[in-house]
This record gives structure tokens, sequence and C-alpha cells, in this order.
């Protein structure tokens, strides 16, 4: 759970402090907030932000195909593909065949899909990443 990831990188004045150890705290000033370290398996004390693989590409017929990297072993996070035209009102993207591929070291895996519908029109996609037991979320 993020509790327990949270209990074995910070100590305890790290974690009486959110601004610290809290899900929206980044420590390491990689522009990573800890809920996304401990989605994606990454340290928050060493900037590795380069090491998180979200990628967007062009699938046959011109449909986009976005996908990420993330921990296998995870039951308390949810990944929410989000998109918006105008980088200010965001809605949850309709994906189609979403699929899971787990990678050599059987600790992570790829999530894929499809965006649903026209994507010839300009649009913008991110992917948040929220605690299922909270409101916390990035």
């Amino acid at each position: 759970t993020f509790r327990a990831w949270q209990r074995l990188r910070f100590s305890t004045v790290e974690l009486a402090s959110d601004s610290v150890s809290g899900p929206a705290a980044d420590p390491d000033q990689d522009g990573l907030p800890n809920l996304a370290e401990y989605a994606f398996g990454s340290e928050p004390k060493n900037r590795n932000a380069s090491s998180i693989r979200i990628r967007a590409a062009a699938s046959p017929g011109g449909r986009l195909t976005l996908e990420y990297d993330r921990l296998s072993t995870l039951g308390d996070v949810e990944f929410i593909w989000e998109t918006s035209s105008d980088l200010r009102t965001w809605a949850a993207a309709t994906l189609e065949s979403p699929s899971v591929t787990p990678l050599p070291d059987q600790l992570r895996e790829t999530m894929i899909a499809t965006v649903a519908g026209d994507s010839s029109a300009p649009r913008f996609y991110r992917l948040r990443v929220e605690l299922r037991s909270s409101t916390s979320a990035i």
C-alpha cells in the first residue's frame, strides 16, 4: 500500500510532514509527486522522472494509442486517462481494447489502450493517478 511504501522510504520526522512524505509532495524535486513515484515504481528521494514511461503514438488507421508502464502489484491505485481540448477542462477519456502485457522483470506491466472516436481533432491527454481509498490524486 501507499502507506507501507511511505514507511519504507521516509524517516519518522519526514512521515510527520505531509510536505515531504504526503501524496502530493515532491522531495527530490524531479516533477513527480510521491504518489506518482509509488505508482510507477520509482524512488521519491532520487531524481528519476526520466525513468517513467508514458507514451502516445498513432496506431494503424490514424487512431491514437496510449500506454504506460506501472508496478503490477498495486491494489490501491487507479490510473485514469483524461482528455481536454483546452488544458482547463478535463474529462475521462473513452478507451477501447485495453490490454496488459507483463514486463520481463515480472514486477511491472505495460498498459495499452486505443482512444475511442475521432482522433483527428486536436486533443490533450494526461494520465491521472489516484489512491482508491482516498481523494489524493495527481
